[in-house]
């Protein structure tokens, strides 16, 4: 007589959770493989080519750190230069009317102008004291502190520097040895070291943002803005003829420095533009180490899709087969 083999209901309960266990694994992982349109696990795909793929994404990992330090950069451009252009918007219309102090017959203007260049270079100061992700901006190398001294604490350096002037072409040649002088400005005023290095930003390529408070244009601007600001200090006190002068001188000084600040805000934007190109060249590197990637590990899009329905459908089956069968009695069993 033939015999048939025959399970217990314990033995078939074990039976369908283990096949509704293995078409769960196969339902997750062709979802995985459908989304990401690559093989879910690597190492099993590739066996020996698997040094090849370590070697792709470290590729790829170097350009995204690449890519980060090119965004740093851009963003310390766009701080620094919205500096500038702070400043330059300050010192430019404050020069016209400086230079113009001269023609005034009152001296509560040329004290008005002494006033509003005061504030400016307090403003200014401020500005080049500017901090980016907790980095100075124009302090070069000595990131961690602050670029110049307070406002205040330089302005009553000068005004020791100049207090045996007399006339405003004395305050000026005073003023100018001063900030042009490696013990003066330099050694006082500026806080911060050399121009910061260049830092990569691809495999070929550094760019660095060599800006400082130092820079002559910056310097020569803060040179201007102090000296008209000495006559708010009471510089050459009772000689209106001589403040209108130096009003007028320190307005020439900042009109002359304008260019200067234009050249360096235009350097910058040549660093951007270069960041610009670099970038493409990155992600065109990318792209193609991805090609690459996929080619390793990718999957065909609609082979995975077909193998997720088929998955889908068994474990459906299984789902129907043992609703059914829980629903039996006796008298069903034995028809």
């Amino acid at each position: 007589m033939l015999r048939f083999p025959a399970f217990g209901d314990l033995a078939q309960t074990f039976q369908r959770t283990a096949q509704m266990g293995q078409m769960k694994t196969a339902i997750n992982r062709s979802t995985t493989e459908t989304t990401t349109g690559l093989v879910h696990r690597t190492a099993t795909h590739l066996t020996a080519r698997n040094d090849s793929l370590v070697a792709l994404e470290a590729s790829l990992q170097r350009l995204d750190a690449y890519a980060q330090a090119r965004g740093a950069v851009n963003l310390r451009i766009d701080a620094v230069q919205s500096a500038l252009e702070a400043i330059d918007d300050m010192s430019s219309a404050l020069s016209v009317d400086l230079m113009n102090a001269t023609a005034s017959a009152h001296a509560v203007t040329v004290d008005t102008l002494a006033r509003d260049s005061a504030t400016r270079f307090e403003a200014t100061v401020g500005l080049l004291n500017g901090r980016l992700a907790e980095r100075a901006l124009f302090a070069g190398r000595a990131e961690a502190g602050p670029a110049l001294r307070p406002a205040q604490q330089i302005l009553d350096e000068l005004q020791t520097v100049v207090a045996g002037a007399v006339s405003a072409a004395d305050v000026e040649t005073l003023a100018g040895a001063w900030f042009d002088d490696p013990a003066g400005f330099a050694a006082f005023a500026y806080l911060g070291g050399d121009a910061a290095p260049g830092i990569p930003v691809s495999d070929t390529d550094n760019v660095a943002v060599p800006v400082t408070a130092a820079d002559p244009a910056l310097r020569d601007t803060l040179k201007g803005l102090a000296m008209a600001a000495l006559l708010d200090r009471g510089a050459l006190a009772g000689l209106d003829a001589q403040r209108k002068d130096l009003a007028a001188r320190a307005g020439q000084v900042l009109f002359a420095a304008g260019s200067d600040r234009t050249m360096l805000a235009a350097s910058l934007g040549v660093v951007a533009d270069r960041l610009d190109r670099i970038g493409t060249q990155g992600a065109a590197q990318r792209s193609g180490l991805e090609i690459a990637r996929v080619g390793l590990i990718g999957v065909d899009p609609f082979a995975s899709a077909t193998r997720l329905q088929e998955a889908q459908r068994q474990l459906e089956s299984v789902f129907a087969i043992t609703a059914r069968m829980s629903r039996l009695n006796l008298m069903d069993f034995l028809r």
